[in-house]
């Protein structure tokens, strides 16, 4: 593709004047700051179709990477991505990359017919990171330290969380943080992190549940002690985990799925948040 530049560098001086606050003072100490925040946009769409403008009429091909592009779809004004869409359609010098972490709104927004940006790019789905990979990624940040990371230590993290990279992340730092120089992060400091993780949540994960329904809060419960539930709707399930009924549980899955808070893989249904899946398992 050629060489490419990232979009913060290609901003021209007069849009960057215009939108963003470049300095400030310190109320306190009186001295100036440089400061990058977003200023106010009198007029976001002018703004908008200037950056594209801009994009396209650079020399530097360019490659425009969004994250977690679903969140998109919370936004108060409707139209924005049909507005977007108008101005991604018109570019052939730039590219683009929309990413997300919630395949289910992901696929939504490109799968849907009545969504703008419909069957406009190519889906590209991540697995998780390799296991030996991941092992000697690990390893290397350890060794680097002078610290040692135990596999079965690994191993137990990577399992727990199917190789989830944030989670995996997670108690990664949290293990390299305990372990001193020359000492090796092993199982037992493993189990002691995760403890450790999870109560910074508690309260949170406590307060979460309790603006849930009787209903949601049972299947959330249920799932959690399933780990990947099946055959919610049977009466076996139902009975087992105390639900009064297969159209209670159907009820309650349908919330719960549309808000993202369970999500669905084949036919096993599993809480998205893993920590708050280990809560509720331990708590209830």
């Amino acid at each position: 593709m050629g060489k490419s530049g990232l979009i913060a560098h290609v901003f021209n001086r007069d849009l960057v004047q215009r939108n963003f606050k470049s300095f400030s003072i310190d109320s306190v100490t009186g001295q100036l700051v440089f400061d990058l925040s977003l200023g106010e946009i009198v007029h976001p769409t002018d703004s908008l179709k200037e950056i594209f403008q801009y994009l396209e009429s650079s020399e530097i091909p360019c490659v425009v990477a969004m994250d977690e592009f679903q969140q998109i779809a919370e936004y108060p004004d409707k139209n924005v991505l049909e507005l977007l869409r108008s101005h991604v359609q018109k570019c052939k010098h730039t590219w683009f990359i929309f990413a997300g972490s919630d395949r289910r709104m992901m696929e939504k927004l490109f799968n849907n017919p009545s969504e703008p940006f419909y069957m406009s790019c190519s889906p590209l789905y991540l697995d998780a990171i390799d296991y030996e990979n991941y092992l000697d990624f690990s390893e290397k940040h350890f060794i680097d330290a002078g610290k040692r990371l135990a596999e079965d230590c690994f191993k137990r993290v990577y399992e727990l969380f199917e190789g989830h990279t944030w989670y995996v992340q997670r108690l990664m730092n949290e293990l390299y943080a305990w372990t001193k120089p020359g000492e090796e992060a092993d199982l037992p400091m493993m189990e002691n992190a995760l403890t450790f993780v999870i109560k910074s949540y508690a309260r949170t994960f406590q307060e979460q549940m309790n603006t849930y329904p009787e209903a949601q809060k049972q299947l959330l419960i249920a799932i959690s002690k399933e780990g990947n539930a099946e055959q919610v709707t049977s009466v076996a399930f139902c009975k087992k985990h105390a639900m009064k009924s297969p159209s209670t549980v159907q009820s309650a899955m349908r919330v719960l799925h549309d808000k993202g808070i369970v999500r669905k893989e084949g036919n096993s249904y599993s809480i998205t948040n893993r920590l708050l899946s280990i809560w509720l398992k331990a708590e209830y």
